[in-house]
């Protein structure tokens, strides 16, 4: 898909930690309203958001909670749940859909004055495999007529994105500008030589000045050199985890173990978590520091 010749210096941006630090954070807010514009190319652009919560407690105890990757709000209203999934997940459309649901589930208001007056909700996912027989990098899906195509309603908007389906070997072969953006993630995954190759491939670019400095800021932010100490702790626990996660699901799927691979999963994400509290806590940093990186409660992170 795309020739890598040297190992460069940009973390893996496909690890949950690092998609959130990339897309999930309030100082780098301006690159996922960056993406949200070219992918959606709203009539009237976002120009800022608010970040969520990104974990849903069910209604019900016998529910299911949700936790997303990285969810926000425009100031129009409109909810954009945005995910990475680097592994193949059974049933990742349903999931989808499940998500944007909840979100939609949660604008209701008691009282009988309610008109049912709901806000757009997109549910984004950025896929590193393809879920389909011929598969297509981008599909919107919308709630519309199956016999005239005729638009229902506009309020759920889900829009998946398969990452394999990008052959282009430079940003520059790349048409649409939000391709660009997926190309350039791809490219750190697999290694450019370096962050300043990086970015003079984007100064080459024939793109608007919007577009390049969108591409030019993730890649900066991308860059290994630029983490503190406390983020590079965090990015290396995380890149440790995920190698020792997908070694065991390989193994599991080798044996056929469906359940052991839910499993891994979850236990992986907790293991993640305490090992890097552990670390940090190991190097005296500030237990609100710890929390905010590991999201591990005051007391669980003591108890490590």
């Amino acid at each position: 898909m795309i020739n890598v010749k040297e190992r460069g210096g940009a973390i893996d941006p496909f690890l949950d930690w690092s998609f959130k630090y990339l897309f999930g954070r309030e100082e780098s807010k301006d690159l996922l309203i960056g993406f949200l514009n070219v992918l959606l190319m709203p009539e009237n652009p976002i120009t800022d958001i608010t970040y969520l919560n990104n974990e849903r407690l069910p209604e019900r105890p016998d529910l299911r909670e949700c936790v997303f990757d990285v969810i926000c709000k425009d100031s129009r209203g409109n909810r954009f749940l945005v995910e990475m999934q680097h592994v193949e997940r059974k049933n990742i459309r349903e999931r989808l859909l499940y998500y944007a649901c909840r979100l939609t589930n949660e604008m209701g208001q008691r009282g009988d004055d309610w008109d049912y007056e709901l806000d757009r909700v997109y549910a984004i996912c950025l896929m590193d495999f393809t879920y389909e027989k011929d598969p297509i990098l981008r599909s919107n899906f919308a709630l519309q007529d199956a016999r005239t195509g005729r638009v229902f309603s506009d309020r759920l908007n889900v829009i998946t994105l398969q990452l394999p389906c990008i052959q282009a070997t430079s940003l520059e072969e790349c048409q649409e500008s939000y391709e660009k953006l997926l190309y350039l993630l791809i490219a750190m995954k697999e290694g450019m030589k370096t962050i300043e190759d990086i970015l003079k491939d984007i100064e080459m670019e024939t793109s608007s000045e919007d577009v390049k400095a969108m591409l030019r800021r993730v890649a900066q932010t991308a860059d290994k050199a630029s983490l503190s100490p406390e983020d590079r702790v965090a990015y290396d626990y995380a890149l440790k985890r995920y190698r020792d996660y997908y070694s065991g699901l390989k193994t599991a799927e080798e044996k056929g173990f469906d359940r052991g691979k839910e499993e891994g999963r979850e236990e992986g994400r907790k293991n993640t978590q305490r090992e890097i509290a552990k670390a940090m806590k190991d190097r005296g940093m500030a237990l609100s520091v710890i929390e905010d990186i590991t999201k591990l409660s005051p007391e669980e992170i003591e108890a490590l």
